[in-house]
């Protein structure tokens, strides 16, 4: 009898708590941008960061593929991701410069271990002119450049760069 007194005890006044506070305001995101769940691909680690880009919030790959690739590879194993991933246009690319690597994020180029000795070029998914089968914009983050392999001392679209996937916040 005194045991079940003393669960009666316990329990009424937490169910009385929990009823006083439905009244209560529920604690909300105050971040203009929704959470993402976490991806996982086994070459690449699609929790994101986020560019804005003409107005359009953007995600982006927390980190590069494994591997550095030339441009038809690169655009397949974005498109491969599904999903709605992508190489980076020419403007993201830029945004990404701006955005997130001169504040130090993004793990892109000098900002990985053992950076010294990758190249600090990224694809880009604009083509010189569309449909052109030999050359592409790429971006160099050790100067913040855009480029296209047309004006690169011979480069074309099977030089072998960084890759990070984007896709769109929709």
């Amino acid at each position: 009898m005194k045991k079940r007194i003393l669960f009666l005890g316990i329990l009424i006044p937490f169910f009385i708590s929990l009823a006083g506070n439905e009244n209560k305001k529920k604690i909300t995101r105050t971040s203009a941008l929704p959470e993402v769940k976490s991806l996982t691909d086994s070459t690449i680690n699609l929790e994101s960061y986020y560019i804005i880009v003409n107005g359009k919030e953007i995600i982006v790959a927390k980190k590069d593929f494994n591997n550095l690739m030339n441009w038809f590879d690169a655009k397949k194993a974005c498109e491969r991701l599904g999903q709605g991933w992508r190489l980076p246009t020419n403007e993201e690319l830029t945004a990404m410069y701006e955005q997130l690597y001169k504040k130090n994020l993004g793990n892109l180029y000098l900002q990985k271990e053992n950076a010294t000795d990758q190249p600090s070029e990224y694809w880009s998914l604009i083509e010189n002119t569309p449909g052109d089968s030999e050359e592409a914009y790429f971006f160099c983050f050790a100067n913040g450049l855009l480029q296209n392999t047309a004006h690169s001392n011979g480069r074309d679209k099977y030089e072998e760069y960084n890759v990070r996937a984007v896709k769109n916040l929709d």
